[in-house]
């Protein structure tokens, strides 16, 4: 005679609740492409006959939303040759112990799988590189790169990163 109906949650319908309830979801959203890891430590060769080479991702540019908007959602997968290592989110480092020798590192798009950058590196024994992959937001089409940087610039900036673990 009478049908049982599931109680109505109205509190979702209120202007406020909705601000709370999308600013609940966006913060879920990206905390998911926050770096949690621990703070940067110097790493030393397992092997001396082999290279060491960092990866980071520093902050974008303050100054530009848009940037940061698209920065924080997107997370690329680091290969090197055709081995995943790991996904770099902002303020990020990761790094891995390779035989000296030309090699090839790049970044690629998580949902696709499509190569964004590609970095080729001739590695020598006993030597640590310092690969930056930044974008360029504000290029007229999407520039996405590696840049190999200098020791001093790079210890500074991979200072305020936190370590995500390469898979291998």
């Amino acid at each position: 005679m009478f049908e049982q109906r599931a109680p109505v949650i109205r509190a979702i319908a209120s202007p406020r609740a909705k601000g709370w309830f999308v600013l609940l979801v966006f913060s879920l959203l990206v905390a998911g492409c926050v770096t949690i890891g621990s703070k940067y430590k110097d790493v030393a060769l397992a092997d001396s006959r082999n290279a060491m080479v960092l990866i980071y991702r520093p902050s974008p540019p303050k100054d530009i939303f848009l940037s940061q908007a698209y920065e924080y959602t997107h997370a690329p997968n680091i290969y090197h040759e055709d081995s995943k290592l790991t996904g770099l989110n902002i303020n990020a480092y990761t790094y891995t112990e390779i035989e000296p020798g030309p090699t090839t590192f790049s970044a690629r798009e998580k949902l696709t799988g499509m190569t964004m950058v590609k970095l080729e590196l001739d590695a020598s024994p006993g030597q640590f590189y310092y690969l930056r992959y930044d974008f360029d937001f504000m290029a007229v089409d999407v520039a996405y790169e590696f840049k190999i940087i200098p020791d001093e610039l790079a210890l500074q900036e991979i200072r305020k990163t936190r370590y995500t673990a390469a898979s291998r």
